[in-house]
This record gives structure tokens, sequence and C-alpha cells, in this order.
């Protein structure tokens, strides 16, 4: 089985699929173990404090346009896997369980991760076949990027 881990602590405009709402973000971690058939992947980031502040002050409403952008990238490109409607925090924990022990990483940062997706408090927005997720915990100052499957 072929492995690929790797750290990044890099700031970062453009990381991955998370909302450009969020700014800029510190990538705290990131991992990627490819499998044969499934694999897995991982990214935390740190959130600016004065975003995560805003985010509590609007509430789930502060996604609101970042959600008409993935509907209107969704019908132009046909995606089979979309990403739904942003939803508050408990996340099912069908849904995250195997992408949060994707490789090895600071254990303390994960159960931040894990605490936050099990509690109110954050925001999250699941892909159509439930295998992608990312999570936004403005009390902590962290997104998450997960995939599993």
């Amino acid at each position: 089985m072929v492995s690929l881990q790797f750290k990044l602590t890099t700031n970062s405009n453009s990381a991955s699929n998370l909302p450009k709402e969020l700014g800029n973000v510190q990538v705290l971690t990131s991992i990627v173990q490819p499998g044969l058939m499934e694999g897995c992947y991982l990214s935390i980031f740190e959130l600016e404090p004065s975003v995560s502040h805003k985010i509590q002050e609007i509430g789930i409403t502060y996604f609101d346009s970042d959600a008409k952008l993935r509907a209107n990238i969704s019908l132009k490109n046909k995606d089979k896997n979309p990403y739904s409607q942003w939803k508050y925090t408990p996340v099912p924990k069908d849904s995250y369980s195997g992408a949060l022990s994707c490789g090895e990483t600071d254990e303390k940062l994960i159960d931040r991760i894990w605490r936050g997706m099990e509690s109110a408090g954050g925001y999250y927005i699941m892909t159509k076949n439930k295998e992608g997720v990312i999570v936004v915990l403005p009390n902590e100052n962290l997104a998450a990027e997960l995939y599993y499957g």
C-alpha cells in the first residue's frame, strides 16, 4: 500500500475547498493517504480571530454567498458529488470518524476538531455521498476539511 503524508505550515489564500469567506487561513496540518480503492484526506486550518468573531456574530448566514456559489459551480460542472447546504454542528459521527484517524498528527488538535464536531457552536457542509465534510469551528478558530472514502 502506498502512503503519502505531509504537513504544511504556510499561509494560504486558496485552501482546497474552504469557502473564500474564511479569508486567509494558516494550514496547521494536511495529510493524504491514498489507497488502492479508497483513501483519506485531512487538513486542519487556523482561522483569523476576526473571521471567527464575525461568524459568531452573524451565524450560519455568514455562509450564504458560499452556498450560492457552490450551487452554481455544481450546475455548470454537473458535479456528481456536490456539497449540500451548510448545517449546524454536531456532525453525524459516521460522516467523519475515518478521516480523523487519517495518518499521524497532533492528537490535541484532532481532539479539538472531534469535540467541535460533536457539539453545538460550529457549522458544516457535507458532500452528497457523505464521504467529504468541511467543518468550521469559530469557538476554536479552526476549520477542517475531511474526506474518507
